[in-house]
């Protein structure tokens, strides 16, 4: 973990809150530094504007990409990206629908996660290997 990222995770922690993933994508023209935030009963506005003010004079001093960009600090939402093994143990007992590499898709209610791979129940429980999951996300169905 690199110096910027443990003071983020300092100044994040210090809110009750946990680091879901930071990412520096580009949308619509504009450049974003996102920092998207989790906590057990869930993320507010207050929380998401109090870490955004303690991180933008944090940002302006070590300048994490180059030229302008946006802050932007949220919550993952209901339905997220799940991209490492903590990611899938939160998400245990939610509907997940999985694109594998061989461009199948799964879906089913996340059962286990383990260190190779993880359990859904798609009618019958499945294990699949993390190594077959080309990207997977939670679900949120009405």
């Amino acid at each position: 973990m690199n110096e910027l990222t443990q003071k983020i995770t300092a100044i994040v922690q210090s809110h009750g809150c946990e680091i879901y993933e930071i990412t520096t994508p580009k949308e619509n023209g504009r450049q974003i530094f996102r920092v998207c935030i989790t906590k057990e009963n869930g993320v507010g506005l207050a929380e998401c504007e109090a870490i955004s003010e303690l991180l933008s004079p944090l940002l302006d001093v070590a300048d994490p990409i180059k030229g302008e960009y946006f802050l932007e600090v949220s919550s993952p939402g209901i339905e997220r990206t799940l991209k490492t093994p903590a990611h899938y143990r939160g998400a245990i007992g939610e509907m997940v629908a999985l694109k594998l590499t061989d461009k199948s898709n799964k879906r089913g209610k996340l059962c286990a996660v383990g260190e190779d791979g993880i359990d859904i129940d798609c009618g019958t429980l499945q294990h699949i290997e993390y190594a077959r999951i080309a990207k997977a996300v939670t679900i949120f169905e009405f």
